[in-house]
């Protein structure tokens, strides 16, 4: 087999897996993928068949392992979270598909998933029969556990480990764990938890305290996402990390940056599927019920477009 390009951006100096990632809802088994959130069960799937429709063949995935971490409430209301616990026999599989580059083009489920299950204190976990050639739909589930949502785009060789994702965990979390600061707060009803966010340069402000994110938090940059069938609503980054509550289906989420003199960019495809938009994050993501996804993004400097710009 071969190795693929990198996923990382051009120029990219920060992956968002390389900020960390939470998650929170109960599941058990191998959290289902369809946009109806339906459990599957993973004990029937690990020698699951390649039967990938148009893209026949298979290809490994290569993805970063799960943990877990409390998460309390400080007493200034402000999250804080625990020591980083690995976890085992965690179901990771891949549970819908659809072929490469169809934005907005339904995914079919993947009978049954195809699964594998993760072993504790490994740097990485891979899938060794994805489908290539397609827009993919990974989640990640552990009883007690809310799942966790990844996408992937497969061509024809194996996807290694994205650039900077070396020692980063994927974390998971339990069931209502961040209730506290969801926006709108959970009231039933399908929806998704997004969690968002957007980091900048060290000199662009204070570190978080907690060092859950390595980098300063960018405050006050836009956000419009456009749920499936549903009006576009607006919102704006925050000096923490920010949890909504999303419609399920494929939105349309974009980033706004504020000016045209500063970069801003997302790992490809890890978390939502790129689009040629008129901004520098623009993105199909994927919402599925009960599940808990990322949106995360860098932005350069604000100058660092203008001596891009300028260079020969």
């Amino acid at each position: 087999m071969g190795t693929r390009r990198t996923r990382c951006g051009a120029g990219a100096g920060v992956t968002w897996l390389a900020l960390l990632l939470p998650a929170w809802a109960a599941c058990s088994g191998c959290a289902e993928s369809t946009l109806d959130g339906r459990e599957a069960d993973a004990e029937t799937s690990a020698d699951a068949a390649t039967d990938a429709g148009p893209a026949a063949g298979t290809v490994s995935i290569t993805l970063p392992p799960p943990g877990t971490r409390s998460l309390t409430v400080r007493s200034d209301g402000e999250p804080e979270w625990g020591p980083l616990q690995p976890l085992e026999d965690v179901d990771v599989c891949i549970v819908q598909r659809r072929p490469a580059f169809t934005e907005f083009m339904a995914f079919e489920k993947v009978e049954p998933p195809i699964c594998t299950r993760s072993v504790k204190d490994a740097l990485v976990v891979t899938l060794p029969k994805a489908p290539r050639g397609s827009d993919l739909i990974i989640t990640y589930a552990s009883p007690g556990l809310t799942p966790f949502v990844l996408t992937s785009r497969t061509d024809d060789v194996d996807l290694p480990l994205p650039i900077g994702a070396d020692g980063v965990t994927l974390l998971l979390y339990p069931a209502g764990a961040m209730d506290p600061w969801l926006d709108p707060s959970p009231a039933g009803g399908d929806h998704a938890n997004l969690i968002v966010i957007v980091t900048g340069p060290l000199d662009e402000g204070p570190v978080p305290e907690n060092g859950y994110v390595p980098f300063p938090l960018l405050t006050g940059l836009g956000l419009t996402i456009a749920p499936e069938g549903e009006s576009p609503f607006e919102t704006a980054t925050l000096p923490r990390l920010r949890f909504l509550s999303v419609p399920v289906g494929s939105a349309h989420i974009r980033l706004d940056s504020g000016t045209p003199h500063r970069r801003c960019r997302t790992n490809d495809d890890l978390a939502g599927f790129r689009l040629a938009g008129p901004v520098d994050v623009d993105l199909e993501f994927p919402l599925l019920v009960g599940h808990d996804h990322i949106f995360a993004a860098y932005c350069d400097p604000p100058d660092a477009a203008d001596a891009d710009a300028g260079s020969p």
